[in-house]
């Protein structure tokens, strides 16, 4: 009555969360990342190699999934006295396949333990500068080889995820992590 029969139609729906007007699409995703806190701090690299494999597969399956490859990596290292410091690079060709995004990843953790050595409370590793598989791609005039095996690696990676999505993340895994 207060607000009119019209004016108490449209307030009454607007409460229940009803509304005529279209929903806008989301925008296109910016980043794809991952990370983990452990339960026990890590000490040695060869853990936190491990660890950082495991959060590469995530993030490169989550890549693939959505078609898209990046040209950015970023390592996020906290230390056990919670100081939180991060390592990015920018590749000069857009990655999608699990090694290739694990061995930038790898190095990216590399300078961060150089430069502190101490136990490690969480690890992550995050992918921008986004874009669709075949936007990004640029290969040059005598580079046969080199993408003959990348194409073997985004094969392999893709008959991986089948095999992720039809038994479950851990039907196949690389040797390296098995029994983590």
């Amino acid at each position: 009555r207060w607000f009119g029969a019209r004016r108490g139609r449209w307030l009454y729906a607007r409460m229940r969360g009803m509304d005529s007007s279209e929903v806008d699409p989301r925008e296109p995703r910016r980043s794809i990342s991952s990370e983990r806190t452990f339960f026990k701090d890590l000490k040695s690299d060869e853990d936190l190699e491990r660890a950082l494999l495991r959060l590469c597969r995530s993030v490169t399956y989550t890549l693939r999934k959505a078609r898209l490859r990046a040209r950015t990596i970023t390592v996020k290292l906290r230390d056990g006295d919670f100081k939180t410091r991060s390592r990015s690079r920018t590749v000069g060709e857009p990655l999608e396949t699990e090694s290739a995004t694990y061995g930038v990843a790898r190095e990216l953790l590399a300078e961060l333990r150089s430069r502190r050595r101490t136990s490690a409370r969480l690890l992550g590793v995050g992918l921008t500068n986004l874009g669709a598989g075949g936007d990004l791609a640029q290969f040059g005039l005598f580079e046969e080889e080199d993408r003959s095996e990348g194409q073997r690696e985004r094969t392999l990676d893709h008959v991986v995820d089948g095999l992720r999505e039809r038994f479950g993340d851990g039907a196949i895994l690389p040797g390296r992590i098995i029994g983590d």
